[in-house]
């Protein structure tokens, strides 16, 4: 490597360092214009989509409950076993579950749900119990971060920031103020792009992740600007 190599990587490494400021990487710096102070958001509670896959058990200390319902699940059940034994949500937003037959869940939450089936079960059992959850919660998280990758979530609710950090972080030169969403509404995809340094995330329907999401953090601008170290000899 010449010397003339060797200044040129010196003076990029400290144009970088000169230019990357604590500002460009802190989250959640201060609200934007066009938005008040964040209050926290009223997007809390996932609502089940058309597609969406519904683990759905009941167990009760009645054996003969437990027979009629299968909860007679092995004591190590993972999420293959969960989803093999879910609940599809069909087009119409229905679920055909045991002698409730279909059962309309699009637009309900997991609790509403819950307790629906615990207020039908509740006629016919005792001492029955109903548990409802997402069979599976997978996410995406791509581009400049520390472990890019496909996630299984293994909780119902999770937000933006705790997506992040099953990816590691944003690396240095990720942009923060520009990050791009794909989820899935009633199947199919839409895009959007959101301010991760502006508080009034905290506020946003994009603050909580469903299933299917991907989020994309693209490399800023110091980045992409940088210049090119060894340039292809123009012909």
């Amino acid at each position: 490597m010449t010397r003339k190599n060797l200044l040129a990587i010196a003076a990029l490494l400290v144009m970088a360092s000169s230019c990357v400021t604590v500002k460009d990487t802190t989250l959640i710096q201060k609200a934007k214009k066009g938005g008040g102070e964040a209050s926290g958001n009223d997007f809390g509670e996932y609502r089940v989509q058309k597609g969406d896959n519904l683990y759905i058990r009941v167990l009760s200390v009645d054996k003969k409950t437990n027979a009629f319902f299968q909860s007679e699940f092995p004591t190590l059940m993972n999420e293959t076993y969960a989803f093999l034994n879910s609940y599809t949500v069909d087009d119409e937003g229905y679920i055909n579950f045991s002698f409730v037959e279909k059962l309309e869940v699009k637009g309900l939450t997991l609790n509403d749900i819950k307790k629906q089936l615990q207020e039908t079960i509740n006629e016919y059992f005792k001492e029955a119990t109903v548990t409802v959850k997402l069979a599976n919660f997978p996410i995406a998280v791509l581009g400049e971060v520390s472990s890019p990758g496909d996630y299984d979530v293994k909780r119902n609710r999770i937000n933006i920031f705790q997506a992040l950090s099953q990816a590691g972080g944003i690396e240095e030169f990720g942009d923060r103020t520009r990050v791009q969403v794909i989820r899935q509404i009633n199947q199919e995809p839409q895009t959007f792009f959101v301010d991760m340094t502006d508080t009034n995330i905290l506020n946003s329907e994009f603050f909580i992740s469903c299933p299917m999401m991907w989020y994309m953090y693209h490399p800023n601008e110091v980045a992409t600007s940088a210049p090119t170290l060894f340039p292809t000899p123009s012909s």
